[in-house]
């Protein structure tokens, strides 16, 4: 578990100038303040196109010889699907 929350001190300190944010195409990430193994990230696509999303983040205990838990959210409640490799 602390080398979980080492590993992310070190992964978020690097966002802050690794995250693409300009006009064309941006990225943003939310930590929460209490629990820094849960974020909220959200990806625009270029200007004039749909592509925005909205991702929750969940890193497990074994984070990272694990992978993090992500669920799409912007689905408009399940309504919306944007591409079949994005769903179970």
């Amino acid at each position: 578990m602390q080398s979980k929350v080492i590993r992310l001190a070190q992964e978020i300190a690097d966002l802050s100038n690794s995250l693409p944010c300009d006009p064309t195409n941006a990225m943003f990430c939310r930590v929460d303040k209490d629990r820094v193994d849960m974020m909220k990230v959200m990806i625009m696509g270029a200007a004039g196109t749909p592509y925005a999303f909205v991702y929750d983040l969940f890193f497990p205990n074994n984070y990272p010889q694990s992978p993090p838990k992500c669920l799409l959210t912007t689905t408009g409640g399940g309504t919306v699907r944007f591409n079949p490799n994005l769903y179970n």
